[in-house]
């Protein structure tokens, strides 16, 4: 079979175990955090798929995918688990196993086993030719092949003058009293899309804040 059909029908596959094994809701919009290119910085390395996925917060939710090694390498086809062959985990607090954001990691990995069969047989433990059994999908880095790059901690972000003229453009911190805000209702008119999701934590993200008394 050519690489492409093949790595074309393991992806397959692969949505539909994601699909077996999700409610309707958080499968639905766990593709739609895949579509929109929510997930970043996905590893993959043998029994281990990691990556994260920008959801609604600052801050990335880290999802983590275990799988058990597969009992024979013969056939490509045979390397797709099943349901109990596989275990996530998610730093968000929703405990459904699979939360919205491991069904994106998924459906992003299996859009990568289309491009690169292998990388199947990675997750599943078969041996790998070549450096090291370890492959990076994607960064927020510049460099090369996907790696991410990293400043030198020792190197400062701002040189001195760029510091002083920040804070003198910014000037003094101020306090700023503010009334009580009551809740605001979320959309609904575009439920299911990533923008509306992530406005949705922002609305209760601004409640919960100005709810405080002083804002420095």
């Amino acid at each position: 079979m050519p690489a492409e059909r093949e790595g074309r029908l393991l992806a397959t596959m692969l949505n539909m175990l994601v699909a077996g094994i999700s409610d309707p809701a958080r499968l639905s919009r766990g593709r739609t955090y895949a579509m929109q290119g929510a997930v970043e910085d996905m590893e993959v390395l043998p029994g281990v798929l990691r990556a994260e996925v920008q959801g609604g917060r600052p801050m990335p939710y880290s999802v983590v995918i275990r799988v058990d090694p597969a009992e024979s390498f013969d056939n490509r086809s045979d390397l797709v688990p099943g349901r109990r062959n596989v275990r996530f985990a998610c730093s968000c607090p929703d405990a459904n196993d699979p939360c919205k954001h491991g069904v994106a990691v998924m459906v992003a990995f299996a859009e990568h086993v289309a491009d690169a069969p292998s990388a199947l047989g990675l997750w599943r433990g078969q041996p790998q030719p070549g450096s090291g059994p370890r492959a990076v999908v994607g960064s927020r880095g510049t460099g090369s092949a996907g790696q991410a790059e990293f400043a030198d901690p020792a190197e400062p972000l701002f040189s001195e003058e760029a510091l002083a003229a920040l804070r003198d453009f910014l000037g003094e911190p101020g306090e700023l009293q503010l009334d009580p805000v009551s809740a605001i209702s979320p959309p609904v008119a575009a439920w299911g899309e990533l923008w509306a999701e992530m406005l949705t934590d922002a609305l209760h993200t601004l409640t919960d804040e100005v709810s405080r008394p002083v804002i420095r």
